[in-house]
């Protein structure tokens, strides 16, 4: 989560800041902003100095699963996630009030049933002649969509990346069986005694096996089709030999 201070937003979000910001307090009595916040598909809320809700648009209630009434009169914090509104308060508000607005601040808000929204919150405060915090617009755009595409890219790129390295284990692995494999094969071809023959019979088997995983590894790596199936690793294939005597 992170708030970024920006000489401009987006056009719609600097129309609706700007167009408040130069409304006398006085005219905001009958504001000419009340049909957005009653019609319009916009998601905007208005707090006073304390932080409570003054204003909330229809759009956004709704959006939340609440009315109007029942959002109204509450801390705005009250309807953020723990995380987000220990930002809110630790670094956000504090921006707010220094730098006068931000802008695409991340926040989760916690709908009526519990769900989590992810959102880009953008806010511009008004002062008294004094100097002092009289209220604040919010405008805020849904961010699930985004967010979600962005942990579609991290999840393939973190397949990627172990792709990658399940491509080059299997290499080197391959590399290693290929030597094994052939030293064994050449014991085979003078084995001595039946006893060692058995010996190298079973290693033959193992490495064949490994061989075998390797190719499994390296088809993982390239992004094949793989068909799970169930394997019991008890079995023994047949030997080199047994099945040339087959």
């Amino acid at each position: 989560m992170k708030a970024v201070t920006l000489l401009n937003g987006d056009p719609m979000t600097d129309t609706i800041l700007k167009f408040w910001q130069k409304l006398d307090l006085d005219d905001r009595l009958d504001d000419p902003l009340d049909p957005l916040f009653s019609s319009a598909p916009v998601m905007m809320h208005a707090i006073d100095k304390t932080g409570t809700l003054i204003k909330v648009s229809q759009f956004w209630a709704d959006k939340l699963g609440y009315t109007v009434d029942e959002m109204v009169g509450h801390k705005a914090a009250s309807f953020l996630s723990e995380e987000s509104r220990n930002y809110a308060i630790e670094v956000a508000q504090p921006r707010v009030l220094e730098a006068g607005k931000v802008y695409n601040v991340e926040y989760d808000f916690v709908c009526k049933d519990g769900k989590l929204l992810p959102v880009l919150l953008s806010a511009l405060s008004e002062h008294d002649d004094s100097g002092n915090h009289v209220r604040t617009l919010a405008v805020i755009f849904d961010n699930s969509e985004a967010k979600r595409v962005a942990a579609e890219l991290r999840q393939k790129q973190r397949m990627e990346a172990i792709g990658a390295l399940v491509g080059g284990v299997a290499h080197d692995f391959n590399n290693l069986l290929a030597i094994v494999l052939g030293n064994l094969e050449f014991l085979r071809d003078d084995p001595g005694d039946e006893a060692r023959l058995e010996l190298i019979e079973d290693a033959l088997t193992a490495t064949l096996r490994g061989r075998k995983l390797t190719q499994q590894l390296l088809s993982y790596g390239r992004q094949a089709d793989l068909t799970p199936r169930l394997t019991c690793l008890l079995y023994t294939s047949p030997s080199p030999r047994d099945r040339q005597k087959s």
